[in-house]
């Protein structure tokens, strides 16, 4: 009798032991299942009211499993019960600044698009008034001062629409905090909301056609092709930064992915536009002096049609008439090379990795060679600089000299204490 409830209390304890372990085990299931949903939860809140949502239920769990400390704490090595909990508490106040970011760049976002929208209807207005202007036949003194007048105002507010579309360009790029890659389906909604909002897509395009209106619309000088070529820069590197994000974002979408294509074909146009006129005005400096110059388009025609102009030039030296021929080469070299394509355009060309150092000396040295035929024994251009050089030298130093002995002068002359 004794062995046998002996037995029967053996059952009975191995039996709870097992149902208590069973329980624990599911107690501690529980607490992880609900863990990883509200991890899940906070990467996918989409407003500030799931974020309280989502911060209810965290305390919630806290009282649910108080009891479990103990198990948990073990369950959770290295990590404990607290430290896990503080982990979600955390996570949900950073997903909290990211809407109360998006919240502020909103309202910034709005005034932006207001500003953008007037500075467009201005541009389009200044536009159809200086295509007007231009197609009049006579244009009096009056005429041409409102041309100039609405041509500067063109000028400074494209300058400020290029600003404003890059300032939407950069607080849209700001709500990139994940990579696309990483980001949920609801952020990614977020971003396209945004960019719809903002016609961001539109205002890009938009500002670049404007950019080459500008151009179409007025001469522009060496200055302004420069200051065009920095914008543009700086506008299509924040179109960088931005445009492949786009892309993953709306990888199921062909429409706004021919959209952002779009735009990448449009700064290649803008970008073309400005190398042509920079091109085409340097072209028309030889042509309104009648140098019949052969056609160039880049840095490697341009050498190419100097060498060969410059080649037929001395070739033709005594075999035709030799006045005309210094003539020329005054005409070329002093009157257009010098006076405006090295002292406007190079410097353009050179800043903008649109000619080499090495392309520019050997223009410099064919017109040299030139040089030595039509004036044998003349000074180069380049000796010239040498020689004011020195004689800046020297007289700085016969300048040096005169402090100096005047300063021993001064000393021997006074007397002796």
């Amino acid at each position: 009798m004794i062995r046998r409830i002996f037995l029967l209390t053996v059952v009975s304890l191995l039996l709870n032991s097992v149902y208590f372990a069973q329980s624990d085990y599911e107690r501690m299931q529980d607490f992880k299942k609900q863990y990883n949903r509200l991890e899940d939860e906070i990467k996918n809140a989409s407003s500030l009211n799931e974020c309280n949502f989502i911060s209810d239920a965290i305390n919630e769990l806290r009282d649910n499993f108080e009891n479990d400390k103990a198990l948990l704490d073990k369950a959770l090595y290295p990590n404990d019960f607290e430290t896990s909990l503080i982990k979600l508490e955390n996570a949900l106040e950073v997903r909290r600044k990211d809407f109360t970011q998006i919240t502020d760049l909103t309202a910034r976002v709005d005034t932006l698009q207001i500003r953008v929208t007037l500075l467009s209807q201005r541009n389009d207005s200044l536009i159809s008034q200086i295509k007007e202007l231009n197609m009049r036949a006579e244009k009096n003194e009056a005429t041409i001062a409102s041309l100039q007048r609405l041509l500067s105002q063109l000028r400074v507010n494209i300058n400020k629409r290029d600003q404003l579309v890059r300032d939407l360009v950069d607080t849209l790029l700001a709500s990139f905090i994940k990579s696309p890659e990483e980001m949920s389906k609801t952020e990614k909604q977020a971003i396209a909301s945004k960019v719809k909002s903002q016609n961001l897509f539109v205002n890009i395009e938009r500002t670049i056609n404007d950019n080459i209106r500008f151009i179409n619309v007025t001469i522009v000088t060496p200055e302004d092709l420069s200051q065009m070529k920095k914008q543009y820069s700086e506008f299509r590197k924040a179109w960088n930064r931005i445009g492949p994000k786009l892309t993953a974002v709306y990888l199921s979408s062909k429409e706004k992915k021919s959209q952002i294509a779009n735009i990448d074909t449009l700064f290649n146009s803008w970008n073309k536009r400005i190398d042509d006129e920079m091109w085409a005005q340097m072209n028309n400096l030889f042509r309104n002096k009648n140098i019949m110059l052969p056609k160039f388009n880049n840095s490697n025609e341009f050498v190419s049609s100097v060498n060969f102009y410059v080649d037929k030039e001395i070739k033709n030296y005594g075999i035709e008439d030799k006045e005309k021929s210094e003539n020329n080469f005054r005409l070329f070299s002093d009157s257009v090379y010098y006076k405006a394509i090295r002292a406007e355009w190079i410097p353009v060309l050179l800043d903008n990795n649109m000619m080499t150092e090495a392309q520019k000396n050997d223009i410099e040295n064919k017109i040299d060679q030139w040089r030595n035929v039509v004036e044998p024994g003349g000074i180069p251009e380049w000796a010239y600089v040498i020689g004011a050089v020195i004689i800046i030298a020297v007289v700085v130093m016969g300048l040096t000299m005169k402090r100096k002995n005047k300063h021993v002068s001064s000393t021997a002359h006074q007397p002796t204490p």
